[in-house]
């Protein structure tokens, strides 16, 4: 992607957009995103004393992945409402029963970096897409789930139409969106709203 003045997406101000209708007639969407991270004892915590150990700043996030983030998959659970995780990939070893349990409860999974303690835009864009590409195969192992690999070595698998048995090009067309650009080789793919 290109930095542009406007952002990464054409400018569209909102009284032009088309209006968005939810099924039922429901007013307003609800996405419920639990960031499930983790931050290294052994590394220093981004804002905190720039030290390891890092105690006070460490200890509050590690309540959430002892406590907290159970508690959320409770209250989930009991209310039938799934969460889409947003997860850094060194949970899946450090904390393998949290992905364990939001698997078994129907959760989905998108990466985010593999641990917090380390930021993307610190990093060489060699090291970055590295750890990008390393962040999404851990979580595809943990999860034993991937794209086919027609969808990594052929264009025609992101095609905008609704033939065949392809399941995945069916469920992003009726929710609305339509795949604007692929690059295959940097493994990116970009969606619009129709």
């Amino acid at each position: 992607m290109q930095p542009q003045r406007y952002g990464p997406f054409p400018y569209v101000p909102m009284n032009c957009r088309p209006r968005i209708t939810w099924p039922n007639g429901a007013r307003v969407a609800l996405w419920v995103v639990p960031n499930i991270e983790t931050f290294p004892l052994n590394e220093p915590v981004p804002g905190g004393t720039g030290q390891a150990p890092d105690i006070i700043n460490w200890a509050p996030r590690d309540y959430g992945n002892r406590i907290g983030i159970f508690r959320i998959i409770e209250v989930l659970a009991r209310h039938g409402v799934r969460g889409t995780v947003a997860l850094n990939s060194e949970v899946c070893d450090d904390y393998p029963q949290i992905v364990e349990d939001a698997v078994a409860l129907g959760w989905e999974f998108m990466g985010h970096n593999q641990s917090n303690a380390r930021s993307l835009h610190l990093m060489a864009p060699e090291e970055e897409r590295h750890v990008v590409f390393g962040t999404f195969e851990r979580i595809e192992q943990i999860l034993k789930e991937q794209l086919p690999p027609s969808a990594y070595e052929e264009r025609a698998w992101w095609r905008n139409q609704a033939q065949g048995m392809q399941v995945e090009r069916i469920s992003w067309m009726d929710a609305g969106w339509l795949v604007e650009t692929v690059d295959l080789e940097g493994k990116w793919v970009c969606f619009v709203r129709q």
